[in-house]
């Protein structure tokens, strides 16, 4: 994840709960920093982490980086949810086909909510015109790996 992105994540979180202000105990020590709540729970997400291994990166115990984990995720669903954790809309898939985007991973198949909706024949519709055809449904670029739909657009391994 790029610093800046993770950054806004650990600012919107500080502004939207007091659970990620940093706090001073009883003689005016003070406690664990947004950042580090948030980087115990990010490194637990990203690499599934145990909480009590958190520990010897961020210097944080186990029962309190599980809460940091359930606070950072009640949190980051609060703040970004209806942005980014709904399902994509037409304007989504156009948005990211004309990026150009790439996640080579077979996983994707089967997490995405895309592909779910194209086995159910929901998916949004993608009008699109090459070579004067106008076409109405969205195409991937997938290699061998990915099974024969009519929605991947497998690669010519040797073109002459």
């Amino acid at each position: 994840m790029r610093r800046h992105v993770f950054l806004r994540i650990v600012q919107a979180l500080e502004n939207h709960s007091e659970y990620f202000h940093t706090r001073f105990d009883a003689v005016g020590r003070r406690g664990l920093s947004p950042l580090q709540k948030c980087t115990a729970a990010m490194r637990m997400l990203a690499y599934g982490a145990p909480a009590d291994y958190v520990d010897k990166y961020v210097r944080i115990g186990e029962t309190t980086a599980i809460e940091c984990l359930v606070n950072f995720v009640r949190g980051v669903n609060d703040i970004f949810g209806t942005e980014y954790l709904r399902r994509p809309n037409t304007g989504d898939i156009r948005r990211l086909s004309n990026g150009g985007g790439s996640n080579n991973d077979l996983n994707v198949l089967n997490q995405s909510p895309i592909f779910t909706d194209i086995l159910q024949e929901q998916a949004p519709r993608v009008e699109f015109t090459i070579n004067g055809t106008q076409y109405n449904k969205g195409y991937y670029l997938a290699d061998g790996i990915y099974p024969e739909w009519g929605t991947f657009v497998k690669t010519i391994p040797l073109p002459q």
